[in-house]
């Protein structure tokens, strides 16, 4: 028989963002999953002015999948490089997991343009061409939400990383 847990959810001021998700072990050991990422034992909710509440199982891990995602994407934010990367993703809570991108799609930071303006260029990773990328207006289709995907920053390594995966993907499947 699996352990009762008991979960709560600690939002921000604005009860817009999970700052934390509280989970009670049956013998009253609790343990948080910060910003920072990771579980770690704690008494955050009893030194907390935030508000916090009870949450179902599927809360809680909503409210996780959150956390992760916006964390990833402050991180994220901050590269600065010739290009910029993105995970296209079918839905945004598959953003958690890298894995569950079925598009790679960069930019030029160096040409100024807004990649989801009309006017906005980017290349999309594609098996097919010698260098690997091809024009696509993904990025203005997404923005103007022709078409329901969800682009999401990722960086180079992440990027390289992903290409890998896919690339191996395709070859077990034998395309």
């Amino acid at each position: 028989m699996s352990e009762q847990l008991r979960w709560l959810v600690i939002w921000d001021e604005n009860d817009a963002i999970p700052a934390a998700v509280v989970r009670v072990h049956g013998d009253g050991t609790e343990e948080t999953f910060s910003r920072d990422l990771v579980w770690e034992r704690s008494d955050l909710r009893h030194r907390t002015h935030i508000p916090v509440r009870e949450a179902s199982p599927e809360e809680a891990q909503a409210a996780m999948n959150e956390m992760i995602r916006l964390m990833r994407l402050c991180a994220r934010r901050d590269w600065d490089g010739p290009y910029q990367y993105y995970g296209i993703f079918r839905h945004e809570r598959d953003s958690v997991d890298l894995e569950n991108a079925y598009k790679i799609v960069r930019h030029s930071r160096e040409d100024g343009r807004d990649p989801h303006g009309a006017s906005g260029r980017a290349e999309q990773w594609d098996f097919a061409t010698e260098d690997g990328w091809s024009d696509t207006d993904v990025l203005w289709q997404i923005g103007r939400a022709s078409i329901n995907s969800e682009a999401v920053p990722i960086t180079p390594a992440e990027a390289e990383q992903l290409m890998a995966s896919i690339l191996e993907r395709r070859r077990a499947s034998g395309n």
